[in-house]
């Protein structure tokens, strides 16, 4: 896939404090729409050591407490102008446990924009023979432009 759009945005969001979480779905997802990038790839990134991108439903009351490490980015996709999620799936900013907590966040967005239509790689509805063997990306070089 080829790259003809680079977007790079910060995004401000508040602070709740030690084990607060913030909602940046539809933020994000105002971002991704402005960005008018209707196919690819939408990266959100926290420089902030004592805060976590999760990928979670927050109404789960172990959503993200996994015990991993934290993630400091996450790599989403876009279509139609807007994040491909899951039915119920968000993306949050956590606050670690710690010291006081500045009453902002800044985060950032970057929008790449493909070139390629996404194709389904199961047309047939399953994977296997009939789907046909991928082509492999090892050893491809990707051009990119704008970054």
């Amino acid at each position: 896939m080829t790259w003809k759009a680079d977007v790079t945005r910060s995004l401000l969001v508040p602070s709740g404090g030690p084990g607060a979480t913030v909602e940046l779905t539809e933020p994000v997802n105002q971002l991704v729409y402005q960005s008018e990038v209707r196919r690819g790839l939408c990266f959100v990134f926290t420089p902030h050591r004592d805060t976590t991108l999760e990928l979670a439903d927050p109404t789960t009351p172990q959503a993200g407490r996994n015990g991993g490490p934290p993630r400091n980015q996450v790599t989403l996709l876009v279509v139609d102008r807007r994040l491909f999620l899951a039915p119920g799936q968000q993306v949050i900013l956590r606050e670690l446990e710690g010291e006081a907590k500045p009453s902002r966040r800044r985060l950032l967005v970057r929008v790449l924009d493909g070139t390629e239509p996404l194709e389904d790689p199961f047309p047939d509805g399953g994977g296997g023979e009939a789907a046909g063997e991928p082509e492999p990306a090892v050893g491809k070089e990707r051009e990119l432009e704008g970054g």
